[in-house]
């Protein structure tokens, strides 16, 4: 009796600050509408769906969409007075992020930020959003669908560029909060091609799924978006949780059929709880205080006030178990006699199912666009800087111009037509501003000859120059992807710093080798390699070979381990196809691809360094090397290739 007791007081008190502990708030920010970037289609869609969700799982959602700097900080002002004693506070945030020495901030939409130094004045710090929610709410979460690429960067002064990363830096949150990134750190994280980012679909197909804790959750979300994205996009997270969160409960399992009745018992007192509205958490409370009693009374108690609780088929096969079966001998009820057979009842007749539909075939890519598909496409093209006229539906010459434009940016066929896949494609990756610039400056129409002068001017005589021998060109190479091939046997790189390299042509036909080489092939001292696991040196291997047949816009990414300091060290390596480009040498002019590399140290080793390489495209030699040490120490060095003899 006396336990009862205790536990009454105790659902009182729980039941009177229910209200508080039970509130879910969330800010839900949104920004696509750049004025002085290239816009972000889907980052709206996903800021409402998500907010959508949010709603049926049970948070008050503060939606805010394409906010300037002054209305992102009056949303981040309110979520942080919602908050303070929160059950849990959610922010997210889709649209432009970028990383600054080692510091993230998300950009308003009205940001024109010429410099790195006018961040503090048109864009907000992440650090101000996460100051607002740690340790004011039982759960923190922090959502960023925002690693798409800098769009600033070409901007900036070239001094300051390497000020900036790529992708967004690793969060250190406070205890009881979570960071989720869309895309690992330094990584880039892709928009997306329909009216989703990866990140945000596989994020609205899992938080309603019931009894799912929000660790395994994310786990979910990150294996969805790493098959849509064919592994180019990992998901990542930085948690400080020591309790669990559900973003919906699971649904109480179908109670057991009742067990035989038995003789009433002798009467014993009962406590009745007083009445209350159950709050989350009160069953907990309760079941710990009954699940050890033996008496039935007491989860006859638990059952009146917590019905739907997960804890009640427990109480009843607890209840079962104490009343147990009737014994023997003490029911003296007269048998009744049994009941008549029921009379034979006809066979069901079945209704024939109706036939299935057809299948809708896929829309077809080569549909004409509607007048509001046209609109929307007209939208698309003059949000990245091409100008396509008034965005009226109506597909003239400017806007076929337009269209040009932006398939000699995106590396797509050259096209005028506005059909349905022609939308589809406007609505993929937006192309980098230096591709944008590229294409407008090669459509652009010849400057006009300059007026002839009026009075023509006396002819002078002049010997005729010698005849000068033609400039060699480089060697032919066809148009397209390069497939991977290897420098010949035989062939010498004489370096600019005086040594000469010979190729022996060890395994010429194994791309491995010749990516990395072994103890008889240059390229092995080239590339400073070292002894390190099989595993991992195959890895940066297939990850080398993963960018060929090579051509701008390719890319590949790849995590390994190397020795380092007595231990070791995970790097993070990327590779990426920038351009086509002859670069001249005393041997004469070699047609080659320009390729970036970046690698960031993982796990604490504080390095980051990006390395430029100039490959021919005719042998399949390294030409050149740059090497920007961007954080740490340590990289491999520069090397230029002066001559080439026997290639």
């Amino acid at each position: 009796m006396r336990g009862l007791i205790r536990l009454a007081v105790l659902l009182l008190l729980a039941c009177a600050a229910a209200p508080a502990m039970a509130e879910r708030v969330a800010l839900v920010i949104g920004a696509g509408a750049y004025r002085h970037a290239p816009p972000l289609p889907n980052a709206t869609n996903d800021a409402s769906d998500l907010a959508a969700t949010l709603r049926d799982l049970g948070f008050r959602v503060d939606l805010v969409i394409d906010p300037d700097r002054a209305a992102m900080e009056q949303a981040v002002e309110r979520f942080g007075i919602a908050a303070r004693g929160a059950e849990a506070a959610l922010f997210f945030y889709a649209g432009h992020a970028i990383e600054v020495q080692g510091r993230n901030w998300i950009i308003p939409v009205s940001a024109e930020l010429r410099t790195p130094q006018q961040l503090r004045f048109q864009a907000l710090e992440l650090e101000a959003v996460t100051e607002q929610i740690q340790q004011v709410a039982r759960f923190s979460l922090i959502i960023l669908d925002a690693c798409r690429d800098n769009p600033f960067r070409q901007r900036w002064p070239s001094a300051s560029r390497s000020a900036a990363g790529q992708g967004l830096a690793r969060i250190s949150p406070a205890v009881g909060t979570l960071v989720v990134f869309s895309t690992a750190p330094g990584a880039v994280a892709e928009d997306g091609r329909g009216r989703n980012s990866p990140f945000t679909t596989a994020l609205l197909r899992h938080l309603p799924t019931p009894g799912l804790e929000v660790r395994p959750l994310f786990a979910e979300v990150r294996r969805s978006v790493r098959e849509a994205t064919g592994g180019a996009q990992v998901p990542w997270e930085e948690s400080s949780l020591e309790g669990s969160f559900y973003f919906r409960a699971a649904a109480p399992p179908a109670p057991p059929p009742p067990p035989p009745q038995a003789a009433a018992p002798a009467p014993v007192p009962v406590f009745v709880l007083p009445q209350a509205p159950a709050a989350p958490g009160n069953d907990v409370l309760a079941w710990q205080y009954v699940m050890n009693s033996r008496n039935p009374a007491d989860f006859d108690s638990f059952l009146e006030q917590f019905p739907n609780s997960v804890f009640a088929p427990f109480a009843r096969n607890r209840l079962a178990e104490l009343r147990g079966p009737p014994e023997r001998g003490i029911v003296t009820a007269p048998q009744a006699a049994p009941p008549p057979a029921p009379a034979p009842q006809p066979a069901p007749q079945i209704a024939a199912l109706p036939a299935p539909r057809p299948a809708e075939p896929p829309p077809d890519p080569n549909r004409p666009l509607t007048r509001a598909e046209a609109q929307e496409a007209q939208r698309l093209l003059s949000g990245m800087g091409f100008d396509a006229g008034p965005p009226d539906g109506v597909i003239g010459p400017r806007s076929r111009e337009a269209l040009e434009a932006f398939a000699l940016a995106a590396d797509l066929p050259a096209s005028t037509e506005f059909t349905l896949g022609t939308l589809e494609r406007l609505r993929g990756p937006v192309p980098s501003a230096e591709r944008r610039r590229a294409a407008l400056a090669a459509l652009a129409p010849p400057p006009a000859p300059p007026a002839a002068p009026t009075t023509p001017a006396p002819v002078v005589a002049r010997p005729a120059p010698p005849a000068v021998a033609p400039a060699p060109s480089p060697p032919a190479v066809p148009a397209g992807p390069v497939p991977f091939r290897c420098p010949p046997a035989g062939m010498r790189l004489v370096m600019e710093d005086g040594p000469t390299r010979n190729f022996r042509g060890t395994a010429p036909d194994d791309p491995e080798v010749c990516l990395y080489g072994n103890a008889a092939n240059p390229l092995r001292a080239l590339f400073g390699l070292i002894s390190q696991p099989i595993d991992d040196e195959r890895r940066r291997r297939d990850g080398m070979r993963a960018i060929f047949p090579a051509a701008p816009g390719r890319s590949s990414t790849f995590i390994y381990v190397v020795p380092a300091g007595g231990g070791s060290a995970s790097l993070r390596d990327t590779w990426e196809v920038l351009r086509r480009e002859t670069m001249e040498l005393e041997s004469g002019p070699r047609a080659t691809l320009v390729i970036r590399r970046e690698r960031r140290g993982e796990f604490g080793n504080p390095h980051v360094s990006q390395e430029t390489y100039w490959w021919d495209i005719a042998t399949g030699a390294w030409l050149r090397r740059d090497v920007q040490v961007i954080r740490g120490t340590g990289a491999n060095r520069p090397f230029r290739v002066v001559r080439i003899q026997g290639g």
